[in-house]
């Protein structure tokens, strides 16, 4: 049905408006489906959207999206209707909390203490501090009360 004998290549064809070639020999040509149409074939729905299928319901056949995809509707600019793939909503269980826990307190720790230890050979150790000045005082001027020396002393 709805084919023909192409005479420049000798093959069967598929008319204009039924452009779905169903695989069943004797069946011939269809026109395609879209997502929610009664089918009879699932050629003729996959042929609009490759990851449906015409699935049976009560006492007709729909096109249906295959199982591991559901229907998807955009509005906007014109209403299109396609089969997304299923996300897998990644689970979490409580020793992988867990880990991820001990593994920052783990971190948290070696930092802190490679600070510590930077700390004090940067300054020394404690009670051998070294004295900075304060850059904001000026520094103190001693003067010699010997009338014999003339030396200025900047201490």
């Amino acid at each position: 049905m709805h084919a023909y004998c192409n005479p420049v290549s000798g093959t069967c064809e598929c008319e204009k408006k039924y452009p779905v070639k169903l695989n069943n020999p004797y069946a011939g040509c269809s026109k395609p489906k879209r997502l929610g149409d009664q089918c009879y074939y699932k050629e003729t729905c996959q042929y609009t959207d490759q990851h449906s299928s015409c699935i049976q319901v009560h006492h007709n056949a729909i096109c249906q999206c295959q199982n591991g995809y559901h229907s998807v509707s955009i509005q906007k600019p014109s209403k299109r209707v396609f089969c997304a793939e299923d996300v897998v909503v990644i689970t979490s269980d409580f020793s992988t909390f867990a880990g991820v826990l001990s593994g920052i307190a783990i971190l948290s720790g070696l930092i802190c203490f490679v600070l510590h230890l930077f700390n004090q050979n940067l300054y020394g150790s404690r009670h051998h501090r070294h004295r900075f000045g304060n850059a904001n005082l000026a520094p103190p001027i001693l003067f010699s009360s010997d009338p014999g020396m003339k030396v200025l002393l900047i201490y």
